[in-house]
This record gives C-alpha cells, structure tokens and sequence, in this order.
C-alpha cells in the first residue's frame, strides 16, 4: 500500500453518497451532483429550510454545528436517496429532484446511520435503530423500509432496560449485527437474521465490545471500539457456534465513529471527545479537555485492506470550539462504495479542515 494524496478539497460542501459518476453532496441547503475532483456540480433539490434557525445555519458555519441542523447522512437504493437531518428521514428521487418528507422519527429521536438488507427474494430494505439520550433504558426500536412497502415500520424492540441506544444495523451475509451503547451491559454488539427473528447477544458488559462500525474481511469480523473512558482498538471478532473470541489487532489514538468502504479498501477516523458529563451544565456544554479513553488531539483518517494491513492517511487538530456545544472533532465519509484508490473524506470540527469535502487518491 503506497502513499494516499489529498488532489481536491472545497468548502461547504457536504459529501452524503458515493456514486459510480459521482458525489451526492449538500451545500446551503440543497443537494447537488458532483464529480470527484469537486469541479463541477449540479443542482438535484432544494431541502426545506426550518423556520429562522435553518436559515442562519445555511449561512453561518457555527450555528449549523452547534443546532446540529444539516443533513447528518444518507444513502442510496435503487436512484432514491433517503436522508436523515435531525428527527426527519427525506426521500429524494435522484433523476428528477422530488423531495418528500418520508418520515418523522417518533419522540424525538434520531438514527446514527442507515443499514441496507437484501432479503433471499431480492427485496432491498432500509433500517436504522433508535439513538438518543436514554439513561433511563427505554424499549428501543429497530426500524425498517422497503422500497415496495412505502411505510417505515418496527421490526425490532429492545425490551426496558435492555440498551441505551443503537449505533448501527449493518448485514453481513445471512446475519445483522446490531451495535449497541454505550456504558454498562448496554455496551453490546447483537446478531440476528434479516428477519430479525431470532436476535440474540454475543458480546457486553465492556467498553470494548462498544461500537458503531463493523465489517467482515477473510471471514473474520473487525471492528473498532467508540469509547471515551478507555483506550481504543481495533478488535477481530471470531463466531464459532456459539463460542465467541475477540482479539485486539492495534490500538488507535481515539474512538472511531465513522467507516467508509472503497472497491479495495475499508477507511476510518478517529474522534476526538471529551469525557462524561459532571451534572454542571455550562462546565459541561463548554468542555475543552479530552476523555481518558482518547489519547490525542488530532483526528485521524486510517484505511485497511483485506491483509488487514492498517495505514495512516491524513489527521487534523480538533478546533477551540468546545466539545459538546460544537461537536467533536473527526472526519466522516460518504455512504456506498468509494471509486478505486480514491477516498473522499469530510472534516468535522477539525482545524483547517472543518466543512471541506476532501478527495484522496492513491498514489
């Protein structure tokens, strides 16, 4: 694996999906198509905008990360792109730019990402899981879409005090994964069939079975720990039956939050976040120090390959926006499948690199 060049970034734009002939990106507001050295762009659809806030966020950088208001990721089924901003799911049709709002998450709550399922009879499903604050450990949903059945539904629910929240529902194979967090026996990583039939747990009880990402390389199953408390790695999971190992592979400098996927090689970041709340809430909402579990100050990007062979490919310093009230410091990465030896990356809260769509390629 030789050396990754930044060749292109541009500022204020938002990279959501990864095309065969392009971005699906955001910018102010709207959606648009863009070529991968940034160059060119066209307009797709203009995302309502909510009330006064929405506006300033569209124009000043600040208040967009602190209000939490664009788009936080998407994805990409069949020419149709469903994308989450805050409680809210919108599907846009690519070819023609029609944008309905598809669905509000009940209560308030949020997703952490999209999961795509591909049933035995050909049927391509959309899920996500509930994630918001829960340190009471309410039921928590797993919900699901299809593109034949125009209508989110629960398809799985945590029992009370089961979980706090879900990270990710990701398919491998015949078998979902479902992450769960974050602290106690609610960090847990749950296996089950894209029916979600049979649903039971592997892993919990530790922070090193807390994550948010995991994929299957050589028949084993790697993914990274996304704690704050404790020093993070990267693990391989082995399932035999019903024996379950974990070993560590290497460490990183902080938690990781986001993955990517290219045609040959798998990307993550590293985040940069403070530790646990006190209780005092302006000592919390303006929280500058670092969490123990996280070891510098600068994210990085990493990418790894099917010889599970780990490279550094970029980092940046997190800004003097504090941690809570402007988010952590990391970068993140387009859903779908990333061209050959390119990697496009977007900087979040990160010195020099905050709210850049940035284009490697592999040199």
């Amino acid at each position: 694996m030789t050396n990754w060049k930044l060749i292109a970034s541009k500022k204020g734009i938002r990279p959501l999906a990864a095309l065969p002939d392009g971005l699906v990106c955001y910018s102010k507001g709207s959606l648009y198509h863009v070529n991968y050295d940034l160059n060119d762009r066209s307009f797709i659809c203009k995302l309502p905008t909510n009330g006064l806030i929405g506006y300033l966020g569209n124009h000043f950088r600040l208040i967009d990360r602190i209000f939490r208001l664009g788009p936080s990721h998407a994805i990409v089924l069949a020419g149709v792109m469903l994308i989450a901003r805050r409680s809210e799911i919108w599907r846009c049709e690519l070819s023609t730019g029609q944008l309905t709002l598809d669905f509000i998450i009940p209560d308030g709550r949020r997703s952490l990402s999209f999961g795509k399922l591909i049933l035995p009879n050909g049927d391509a499903q959309i899920c996500f899981g509930d994630y918001f604050s829960n340190p009471s450990r309410k039921p928590v949903r797993i919900w699901v879409r299809s593109n034949k059945i125009p209508y989110w539904s629960v398809r799985y629910e945590f029992a009370d005090g089961e979980i706090e929240h879900v990270h990710a529902v990701t398919a491998i194979g015949k078998n979902v994964f479902v992450l769960c967090g974050d602290f106690d026996h609610c960090a847990s990583i749950w296996v089950g069939n894209h029916n979600f039939s049979n649903i039971k747990c592997l892993l919990r009880g530790q922070q090193s079975y807390r994550a948010t990402w995991i994929t299957e390389l050589s028949g084993k199953f790697i993914y990274a720990t996304d704690t704050q408390l404790e020093s993070n790695n990267i693990i391989e999971m082995e399932i035999n039956e019903d024996n379950v190992t974990t070993r560590k592979l290497t460490g990183t400098m902080g938690s990781s939050i986001y993955s990517g996927s290219g045609i040959c090689h798998n990307f993550y970041s590293t985040t940069v976040e403070c530790g646990m709340p006190t209780g005092n809430f302006i000592r919390d909402v303006f929280e500058m120090k670092r969490g123990p579990g996280i070891a510098s100050n600068f994210a990085k990007i990493f990418c790894f390959d099917e010889n599970l062979y780990f490279k550094e490919i970029f980092e940046a310093e997190k800004d003097f926006y504090p941690f809570r009230l402007a988010q952590f410091g990391s970068f993140n990465f387009p859903s779908g499948v990333m061209p050959k030896n390119t990697l496009v990356a977007y900087g979040l809260a990160v010195k020099n690199f905050d709210d850049k769509c940035m284009v490697f390629k592999l040199i």
